[in-house]
């Protein structure tokens, strides 16, 4: 998937779905959804990263 399909979709999801906007851009659902899935892991982790203390 394109970073701009990708950007778009979640900058429009609210206002006209995931699935419309993943038919009219002729990408698969389930491709946007795995992306939103590693995102929120990547976020955790980098949140975790900056408050865990250094090793000594």
């Amino acid at each position: 998937m394109r970073p701009l399909h990708r950007d778009f979709i979640s900058d429009h999801r609210a206002d006209s779905g995931v699935k419309r906007l993943c038919r009219v851009l002729g990408v698969s659902r389930s491709g946007y959804c795995r992306h939103r899935g590693t995102e929120v892991t990547r976020a955790e982790r980098q949140a975790h990263e900056a408050t865990a203390s250094p090793r000594p």
